[in-house]
C-alpha cells in the first residue's frame, strides 16, 4: 500500500512541475487545464511520450520529474540539487 501512496504523491507532485514547465514556456501567461486536464496537449511531443510512459512506473515517472525539474529550475535561474537527488535516488535503491 505504501508505494501506491508514494506513486499518487509522485505523479501529483510531477503534474505540477510540467504545469510549471508550460507556464515558464509561456511566461506564465496562460495555465494548463485543472488538476492537468489536458496536459499531454501542451507538452512538447517528447514530453507527452514520456509521461503517456511513465504510467505504472515508478522509475519513469521518477526519470520524468527530474527532466522537468531540471528545465523549470533553469528557466527560473535555479541550480538543480542534485546532491539531494544523489541522497534521494540512494535511499529509493535502498529500500529495494
Amino acid at each position: 500500500m505504501g508505494w501506491i501512496r508514494l506513486d499518487y504523491c509522485l505523479r501529483t507532485v510531477l503534474r505540477q512541475m510540467l504545469e510549471w514547465l508550460i507556464e515558464t514556456s509561456r511566461g506564465w501567461e496562460r495555465k494548463p487545464g485543472a488538476y492537468g486536464r489536458g496536459i499531454e496537449r501542451e507538452l512538447p511531443p517528447d514530453l507527452a511520450d514520456e509521461l503517456a510512459a511513465a504510467h505504472g512506473s515508478f522509475e519513469r515517472t521518477v526519470a520524468l520529474f527530474r527532466r522537468a525539474a531540471r528545465e523549470v529550475g533553469e528557466a527560473l535561474g535555479y541550480a538543480y540539487p542534485q546532491y539531494a537527488d544523489d541522497v534521494v535516488s540512494a535511499y529509493i535503491d535502498k529500500l529495494r
